[in-house]
């Protein structure tokens, strides 16, 4: 795959292996970044909303680790990628048939 240029510089906020691994396949450049958050005190109703609710916190989280004051000054376009990812499961019961 021909190599991606990109005219800002992109933050991959997650430690996922399977997230560098895409936009590395994709020919990006970034800087990985990881949040320090307690996901588990992080709770919704929905799964939707719980991956949303997770992904902002570590974004905020990584913007908290940034030098503004260079960005600023220096004026390059940062992109910052953060996501997660829950699996939803149901739980069957077994009915013992009696004969």
């Amino acid at each position: 795959m021909e190599a991606s240029t990109s005219s800002y510089k992109i933050i991959l906020g997650s430690s996922s292996v399977a997230r560098r691994k895409i936009l590395s396949e994709m020919g990006y450049e970034f800087t990985k970044m990881t949040a320090d958050i307690d996901e588990k005190s992080i709770r919704k109703e929905t799964p939707e909303e719980l991956v949303m609710a997770l992904a902002e916190a570590k974004a905020e989280a990584i913007l908290q680790k940034l030098p503004v004051d260079d960005y600023l000054k220096d004026a390059e376009p940062t992109l910052l990628i953060t996501c997660d990812q829950e699996t939803e499961t149901s739980q069957m019961s077994n009915i013992a048939m009696g004969g």
